[in-house]
């Protein structure tokens, strides 16, 4: 018979043991996540003015916001409605066609850019052909005696 009472005090204490260690784990569990907490805790409390602040700027655009908003419409609504109606018909209206002298100058302006422009690509490109430099000065130097041999020989 005492066998039979040492083999269930023997399990009785295994079970003991599992039951101690399992809620020696819990406890240690329990306490990571208490400084955890504490931790999380105090990150809160160092960012909460900050936030404070944020949303206090936030809420103070908002309403500027919304006040803009509301004026503008009151005094929209202060006036009349053909004087609304006459401005938004003008938004759509043609400019007006620019008097005849200004025109004239455009025009002549024009023609004289597009001439000037004309005659410098005409010199520069005869210049490239004929081999000078593009002010139209010959070159000096080597490239200058061989064009002269080349025109004698």
């Amino acid at each position: 018979m005492s066998t039979d009472i040492d083999k269930h005090m023997s399990a009785l204490e295994r079970r003991a043991n599992v039951v101690r260690s399992r809620l020696l784990r819990t406890v240690d569990a329990l306490d990571t996540r208490r400084h955890q907490v504490e931790r999380v805790g105090a990150k809160a409390k160092e960012v909460a003015p900050k936030v404070g602040i944020a949303l206090a700027a936030l809420a103070a655009v908002s309403i500027g916001s919304v006040a803009a908003i509301v004026g503008l419409v009151r005094s929209r609504r202060r006036q009349k409605l053909g004087r609304r109606v006459s401005a938004l018909v003008t938004r759509f209206r043609a400019p007006a066609p620019p008097s005849l002298a200004s025109q004239a100058i455009q025009r002549v302006t024009l023609t004289f850019v597009t001439m000037l422009a004309t005659e410098v690509s005409r010199r520069t490109v005869k210049n490239l052909v004929d081999g000078r430099l593009p002010d139209g000065r010959l070159p000096v130097g080597r490239a200058l005696d061989a064009h002269h041999d080349a025109l004698k020989g």
